[in-house]
């Protein structure tokens, strides 16, 4: 597995939103691999190490929760020591998501739209998890 710094899984069906990270990310050393679906977000996160995960709240075939909670059993099996940090971004802020996104271990919810500031600090808060 190669080891990368600072490494951001951002999955999310729409090609366009690795351009608008890399916009909003610029000048930032965070390297941004991007999977446009859960088929190869998992490829991805069997073969590289990656820091952090930013996942869309609708990723084609299945929910942001849904996604989350099939990483989490994956890590499981695979008995992970310290589950990856996810950074969810979403429109939808019910007391239902966000409860069952709590129970999944998320590291924090972005509400769209998101600033460049408030994404810079849930992915600093997101890697120092990792860290520690």
């Amino acid at each position: 597995m190669s080891r990368d710094k600072n490494t951001v899984l951002v999955v999310d069906a729409n090609p366009q939103a690795i351009q608008n990270l890399q916009n909003l990310l610029k000048g930032y050393e965070f390297v941004l691999l991007w999977a446009p679906d859960v088929v190869r977000a998992h490829a991805i996160l069997r073969s590289r190490d990656i820091s952090c995960v930013l996942v869309e709240s609708e990723i084609g075939e299945m929910s942001s929760i849904d996604f989350l909670a099939e990483l989490r059993d994956n890590e499981k099996k695979a008995q992970v020591p310290k589950p990856s940090p996810v950074v969810l971004l979403v429109g939808d802020t019910s007391a239902q998501m966000v409860l069952r996104a709590k129970e999944l271990n998320v590291t924090e919810i972005l509400i769209k739209p998101v600033t460049a500031t408030r994404l810079r600090k849930a992915l600093a808060k997101a890697l120092f998890a990792k860290q520690n």
